[in-house]
Parts: C-alpha cells; structure tokens; sequence
C-alpha cells in the first residue's frame, strides 16, 4: 500500500500527471482566489482549508481527484460560507516541486553526471507546470561530489554553480515567473 502525503488524493494535474495534495497547496490556491477577488489576507483560509481536507480525507470516494473537480469543492465551498465574489474566483495554482539534491548526487556522484540528472529533474518540473521548485540539501550534495565531509573553499563555487545552472534552465522555460528556492 501507497501512504498518501497527508493522506489527501492525488490531483490529477494537467491531464499529464497525478500530484500529491497538500493543504499547504490548498493554501496557497484559496489565498490566491480571495486576493483575485479583492480580499488580502482573508481571515477565511485556514478554516476553509481545514474543511476541505477533512472532506477529502474522510469522505472523498477515490484517490484521485480531478482538478475542475478540486476546483468545484473549493468554489461551493467558500460560496457557502457567504463569499460568492471569492467563490468565482476559486482556482487551482500551479505546484511548487522540491528536488532532493543529495539523492541526485548518491545515483550521479561525478559533477557532470549529476548536472545532466539535476537538468532532468528540472526539466520534469517544467512539463509539470510549476510556480516554484526548492532546491533541497544543497550543502550534502556538495560535499558528496567533492568528497569531502567538511564545508570548504572550492565547495562554495560548486554550490554556486549550481545555484546559477538551475536558475539558467529555469529562465530558460517558457512559463510565468517560477519561484527558486535552495536549501
């Protein structure tokens, strides 16, 4: 048996892939929709986010959900709750990917490898649609693909080569703004 993220269904995210959901994600999507609609920082959020995981936690028939079905539950929803103006605005937004930079390293441990697996794993990001991708664990990976198990000068300019490399493939997309983030 699969555990789910949270234990919400999977979304099945423009028609290409199923994504873990989370209320992080949902968050962000009904934040997004009230600010469309004129209302920053809406009190609201948590409380609807709270109710539609219990929802899909508890209730949801499958492990999948569709994403104009998502959208439907969050649009009735805050409809509901007396905000149709934010009710028309209710949308999904893009996801944000994080790449576990470390694991990259153990399956590529010579730079070149590793920069041709990070390259991929940006790349699916990319046919994923995505408004951020983290970079995790930055400092491990380094230090693995030198061979070193303490931090040292020619570490930070392999780390800052792959800061700049990542942020080049991702100028690269022909996608709105995509948030970088490294850890």
């Amino acid at each position: 048996m699969i555990a789910m993220p949270e234990r919400l269904p999977m979304l099945n995210w423009a028609e290409r892939q199923s994504i873990p959901l989370s209320e992080g994600w949902l968050s962000e999507s009904v934040d997004w929709s009230a600010e469309r609609a004129g209302y920053a920082n809406w009190e609201w959020t948590e409380d609807v986010v709270k109710a539609l995981s219990y929802y899909l936690e508890e209730e949801y028939a499958t492990m999948t959900i569709s994403h104009q079905d998502l959208i439907g539950l969050i649009h009735v929803s805050i409809k509901t709750i007396g905000y149709p103006e934010i009710a028309e605005h209710a949308t999904i937004v893009a996801p944000r990917v994080s790449i576990y930079l470390p694991e990259i390293a153990q399956e590529s441990p010579w730079e070149l490898a590793f920069f041709h697996r990070l390259r991929e794993k940006l790349e699916q990001a990319a046919e994923t649609v995505v408004r951020g991708v983290r970079l995790v664990g930055i400092r491990p990976c380094v230090k693995k693909l030198r061979g070193t198990n303490r931090w040292q000068v020619s570490c930070q300019s392999l780390n800052d080569e792959i800061v700049a490399y990542s942020r080049k493939i991702i100028l690269e997309w022909d996608q709105p703004a995509v948030d970088l983030l490294v850890r």
